[in-house]
């Protein structure tokens, strides 16, 4: 008797656990029909919102985005929208701020210094620089500290840079210009360069700097 309740009980325990699998399974089957009906408007709005961008419809990707904040692919909308609106200093710190080691968003960065230092927007052109290996955005970011009225700093900072076996680029011009008729190029300074050029078979550099140096 105490056999067959024993078994008894054993199957309600088991129908239970299979009961319990089942209500699981149909709850999360619903739960990702759900989500993929959800992700699949999303995609739709996605490709929507591609095409306003491009047709410059800026009312109609401003409505539609705001159901995209959670879709994958967001970031690279984002990105779209902002690189053509460079004006827009908030958001793309924002976007900048909350993914700032990806590869859209070191594009932006580079696409919003090259339009704050042509607007000259010098302040908020270095708060945003980051050190860089391009002579060119070297050159813009002590141009732009130099226009800021950090000119010593500028100065004291293209030293480094004019101290080369190569030609600069012409973006390095108008920093160069000041720095060439300062204090801070000083004949230590061209008899350094000469030798890096010469050294490095750059006769024509070589030989204007030999001339400044005979000149001072």
């Amino acid at each position: 008797m105490f056999k067959k309740a024993a078994n008894a009980t054993i199957r309600k325990r088991d129908m239970c656990r299979k009961f319990q699998k089942v209500l699981v399974l149909f709850l999360f089957s619903g739960f990702f029909q759900s989500y993929a009906s959800v992700l699949e408007q999303q995609r739709l709005d996605f490709l929507q919102a591609e095409q306003m961008i491009a047709a410059g419809d800026e009312p109609g990707y401003v409505a539609i985005s705001s159901g995209l904040e959670t879709y994958p692919l967001n970031f690279y909308l984002q990105y779209q929208w902002l690189r053509l609106h460079l004006d827009q200093d908030k958001q793309i710190l924002n976007f900048l701020n909350n993914s700032n080691q990806s590869l859209y968003a070191r594009k932006l960065r580079r696409k919003w210094l090259a339009y704050l230092y042509k607007h000259g927007k010098w302040n908020t052109f270095v708060a945003n620089y980051r050190p860089s290996k391009s002579k060119v955005m070297q050159c813009r970011y002590n141009w732009a500290e130099y226009q800021g009225n950090y000119k010593t700093k500028a100065l004291t900072a293209t030293q480094k840079i004019w101290l080369t076996s190569a030609s600069l680029p012409k973006a390095c011009d108008p920093l160069l210009n000041k720095f060439t008729q300062s204090s801070f190029l000083t004949q230590k300074l061209v008899w350094q360069r000469f030798m890096l050029a010469a050294k490095a078979r750059q006769y024509n550099l070589a030989l204007s700097e030999e001339t400044k140096s005979a000149g001072t």
